[in-house]
């Protein structure tokens, strides 16, 4: 895995619709089992903010994060026209200072560019928030390259 160095950057807020997973954080495989949903119904999403853009949206309530279990939503971006397909969930993803790191690499490398990111902030004079982050896949994005690349944005505060 090849990772660049985590920057603090300001973000917008934005929407999403998608198809949600709920279980232990550490399953990658029900996590991306998610993606095999979405892929299939993405197409009901119309319109969607951008066609080039796809959002892995993750956040836990408080009851959640103690049993060590997480909310992951593989989506894309929405206007404030598009209607939420049945079966699929609309988020509103807060704006604001996130913590964020370039992932390089193959996909199943991921998890690791999360414990090197939550490592920095850990020694950072910044803390992590209880608002959703957020992976971004944009055209960099190929799930079977080498040279894949995936944003990873966690919310941050000064501590």
């Amino acid at each position: 895995m090849a990772a660049l160095e985590p920057v603090v950057v300001n973000r917008e807020a934005f929407t999403v619709i998608g198809v949600e997973y709920q279980g232990p954080m550490d399953n990658f495989e029900g996590i991306s089992g998610v993606w095999g949903s979405y892929s299939k119904r993405a197409g009901e999403i119309e319109p969607k903010a951008s066609e080039i853009t796809g959002y892995g949206v993750f956040y836990s309530t408080p009851e959640q994060a103690e049993l060590g279990e997480t909310c992951y939503m593989a989506c894309a971006p929405v206007t404030a026209k598009t209607r939420v397909p049945e079966g699929m969930e609309k988020l509103r993803v807060p704006g604001g200072k996130f913590a964020m790191l370039t992932h390089k690499g193959i996909l199943t490398d991921l998890p690791q560019a999360f414990e090197t990111l939550f490592r920095w902030i850990a020694e950072s004079p910044y803390e992590t928030l209880g608002t959703p982050g957020y992976e971004l896949y944009d055209e960099r994005f190929s799930p079977v390259s080498p040279d894949c690349e995936i944003d990873i944005f966690i919310p941050v505060k000064a501590q």
